[in-house]
């Protein structure tokens, strides 16, 4: 979602002008700079996809290693601790499908805009070359994504040291 910035960026720090700018000497792998620069976008969407299915991963692995120690609920109960962590761990799974939904919702309707006025949406692109825009995207949908990437990984990592602490209360 954060990529909208970052793309901005690119028009204007490496613009692509279709013309081969890579002198001798440089890195040989991209053509032009812009090529460069997609190939960051592109890496940065690995890792962030990478992120968020790791995040939920290491949610149900908490949830798993909190029922194999403890073995039943009665004792689960018992350790605030480990029932904090499966706590945390279960509300981020739920909030990753209701963000996922949230940003799925906002996205068609994003889409929606760009079908009706056609015009505006083009009057938008236009613009993004020149400011901070978030375009295609909107801010909403930036910020979101933004929080929510680093929600990823504290909310595991936050479940994950109460079940530690909880393995020694």
């Amino acid at each position: 979602m954060a990529e909208a910035n970052l793309k901005a960026a690119v028009v204007l720090v490496v613009p692509d002008n279709g013309a081969a700018t890579n002198p001798a000497g440089n890195d040989e792998r991209f053509a032009k700079p812009a090529d460069g620069a997609k190939d960051v976008i592109s890496y940065k969407d690995a890792w962030s996809t990478a992120l968020g299915s790791r995040s939920v991963e290491a949610c149900y692995a908490i949830i798993a290693v909190a029922w194999a120690v403890f073995g039943s609920a009665g004792k689960l109960s018992e350790n605030t601790f480990a029932l904090t962590a499966i706590t945390i761990a279960l509300v981020h799974i739920g909030l990753s499908l209701g963000v996922v939904l949230w940003v799925v919702e906002l996205l068609s309707c994003r889409f929606s805009f760009s079908q009706k006025n056609p015009d505006k949406w083009k009057e938008l692109w236009g613009d993004s070359a020149n400011d901070d825009s978030p375009w295609p995207y909107t801010k909403t949908i930036n910020r979101i994504g933004r929080v929510f990437q680093w929600a990823k990984f504290v909310l595991p990592s936050t479940a994950a040291a109460f079940l530690i602490f909880g393995l020694w209360a």
